[in-house]
């Protein structure tokens, strides 16, 4: 008897509400939001039948359009992972990827732990394939095994939707050809923003009649879309294939960097195997290696800059570490031609080790950059209190010193201005004018992308031509417009019947003093 009722309660459960589910005593049903909240791995891979149509929802159908929100970080497989990335568990749960998902799954800061996939199939990740409109932010995924047949990512195989805010740490592998691995995602069409890999990216693949058509890469294998602001800290290894820092090819790929080291056969770059769009304001200090075959391309930043259909692909603003590059860029021209770089990597610049470190790339790279100098080795991303402002001093000839600044002219904070003897302080200025009269200065008054100067004047030639003159009090008025006005203009200021440079002396110490 109690069986029976055990029996018809597990049967009716399944029908309570409209959109409330049990299986194994595990239930998934939308908040008021409409939106699946997540807090178990038995929950995500309910969720996971949801969108698939798998389970008991193969009689009612998939709802890829459902959207989910992580309440907790989940654990799939405990311990999955050994220390070198290698495979701990004899029987680990097998996760099958969403196919064609075109919710918003949001990872809410969330991590999932321990998800595993090995199969020989293609678009492989947690989801197998994001459809357009499509979203997955907020997301870490951890200590995690995706292995796949063509298009490979953690996030995702293939995406035509966004990944944002995301990040993968585990091991990604492809076994075929003609396809992308990536940390994040496999082949993208869509956009992949603020997104960091750890994992560690192998193609093991192969050749289609002789050519080498596999693209490995830290963030994503394949972009037709948007790369921002993304960072791989993974090392990526090509065994026949090509291989790139952030993107094998890339599209559009904008302020991002790359830290490891990146090995293929063929066609390699620290930030992108093969360039068919723009790029600007990345950096790679990653090592580059290439076992490179006949007719093959490495760069420290791109390797092939393609402008066959002329897009009018070029880097801009790019800056490297590395110095042993074992080839250099090319350039695949409208009528299919390739050519070699005049320099290793146009559009691109090597910079020093102290360069890195002493704040210099950080400014020239813009204001999605910063760095807490003394203590970063490199560049990272602005969060608004790690600016690296570049201050410098300017008068006719020396004129004195700024305080507070490393030696090279970069800070991250105040600024102090000392006038040498025989000149005096007269004004911060940006390039918008002056900003500040006091010598002690807040850096964060300074415009974005900017230099601050510290004008110092030599016994009141303000405008350094030589002479001491009326020019210097309009040069005067026009810094200190409002203390100025008290003078009424150019005029006898001593009342010794002449106007003269002793007047010009008395308007300097008092607007000097």
């Amino acid at each position: 008897m109690k069986n029976r009722i055990f029996s018809i309660i597990a049967v009716l459960s399944l029908f309570i509400g409209c959109c409330s589910y049990v299986i194994n005593a595990v239930t998934i049903s939308p908040n008021d939001d409409g939106v699946y909240e997540i807090s178990s791995y038995g929950q995500l891979r309910l969720f996971s039948d949801l969108i698939n149509g798998k389970g008991i929802y193969s009689s009612s159908g998939a709802v890829k359009n459902a959207d989910a929100v992580l309440v907790a970080d989940i654990v799939a497989n405990e311990g999955l992972l050994n220390d070198d990335g290698s495979i701990a568990l004899d029987d680990p749960d097998v996760w099958t990827p969403m196919y064609n998902f075109s919710g918003v799954f949001d990872g809410n800061g969330h991590s999932i732990t321990g998800l595993y996939f090995d199969e020989y199939k293609a678009d492989a990740g947690l989801f197998s394939v994001l459809a357009e409109n499509s979203q997955v932010k907020n997301l870490n995924i951890k200590g995690s095994y995706i292995c796949g047949k063509t298009n490979v990512g953690m996030i995702a195989g293939s995406s035509y939707g966004d990944i944002i805010n995301c990040t993968s740490d585990g091991n990604v592998t492809s076994y075929a050809c003609t396809s992308g691995v990536g940390g994040i995602v496999g082949v993208t069409y869509g956009n992949v923003m603020n997104c960091k890999n750890y994992s560690y990216i192998l193609s093991i693949s192969g050749t289609i009649e002789g050519k080498y058509v596999d693209y490995a890469a830290g963030i994503a294998g394949i972009s037709y879309g948007k790369v921002e602001k993304c960072i791989n800290e993974g090392y990526v290894t090509a065994a026949e294939a090509s291989a790139g820092g952030i993107c094998g090819i890339g599209t559009v790929v904008t302020d991002c960097y790359n830290t490891s080291s990146v090995s293929g056969i063929i066609d390699v770059g620290g930030i992108c195997t093969m360039l068919k769009g723009r790029m600007e304001n990345c950096y790679n200090i990653g090592e580059i290696y290439a076992d490179a075959v006949q007719g093959s391309n490495v760069g420290a930043i791109v390797g092939v800059c393609d402008v066959s259909d002329d897009n009018g692909s070029y880097p801009e603003n790019n800056y490297y570490l590395t110095t042993e590059i074992s080839g250099i860029g090319s350039y695949v021209l409208p009528d299919g031609s390739l050519v070699e770089s005049e320099e290793e990597d146009s559009g691109a610049e090597m910079k020093s080790s102290e360069s890195f470190e002493n704040g210099n790339v950080a400014h020239l790279l813009g204001k999605s950059y910063g760095m807490l100098i003394g203590k970063d080795k490199y560049p990272v991303f602005n969060d608004g209190s790690n600016t690296v402002y570049m201050v410098a001093g300017v008068a006719c000839s020396g004129g004195g010193r700024v305080l507070g600044i490393n030696e090279y002219g970069y800070t991250n904070g105040g600024a102090l201005a000392v006038a040498d003897d025989g000149y005096a302080f007269a004004g911060w200025y940006d390039n918008n004018g002056v900003i500040e009269n006091n010598a002690e200065i807040s850096i964060q008054k300074v415009s974005e992308s900017t230099v601050l100067k510290a004008l110092f004047a030599e016994k009141g030639d303000v405008n350094c031509d030589g002479v001491k003159n009326s020019k210097d009090i309009i040069k005067y008025k026009k810094f200190f417009a409002g203390k100025a006005e008290i003078y009424n203009g150019i005029g006898d200021v001593d009342n010794d019947g002449d106007t003269d440079t002793d007047d010009i002396a008395l308007v300097v110490a008092d607007i000097l003093q």
